[in-house]
């Protein structure tokens, strides 16, 4: 029997989910939570699309610092592995928009999206 690496699990579950639970909070430091789709970039970035008026869009611009956990909720009681993040959030800047939108895209398409996927278009995360 194989045994995995806490990095190894932490590879296989970016890999292999879809949506994160990001953690945010305002500037009073309420705390919210939200799952996004996301799309990790070979860099480990993890891209977003959500609306610049969504909640935790404006807690990021506000406070930039947050937690994300990602985990696969259809496994059996007992058995859950999760991968848990501390980060800084930003809008994808002007200048790498292109080259965020071209691996959001290739990374939807994975998942099995398209133009007209109801993805939520608007400000990245």
């Amino acid at each position: 029997m194989t045994t995995e690496q806490p990095a190894q699990i932490a590879r296989r579950l970016i890999r292999s989910n879809m949506y994160l639970t990001l953690g945010s909070a305002d500037g009073a430091g309420t705390p919210w939570v939200s799952p996004v789709f996301y799309v990790a970039d070979a860099h480990s970035h993890f891209l977003w699309v959500s609306p610049p008026d969504a909640r935790h869009s404006r807690n990021v611009a506000e406070r930039p610092e947050v937690s994300i956990v990602i985990f696969d909720s259809k496994v059996p009681l007992g058995h859950a592995q999760a991968v848990y993040i501390s980060a800084r959030a930003k809008e994808v800047a002007a200048g790498d928009l292109e080259a965020a939108v071209q691996a959001f895209s290739r990374g939807s398409v994975g998942w099995g999206g398209g133009l007209d996927s109801g993805a939520c278009p608007g400000a990245g995360g």
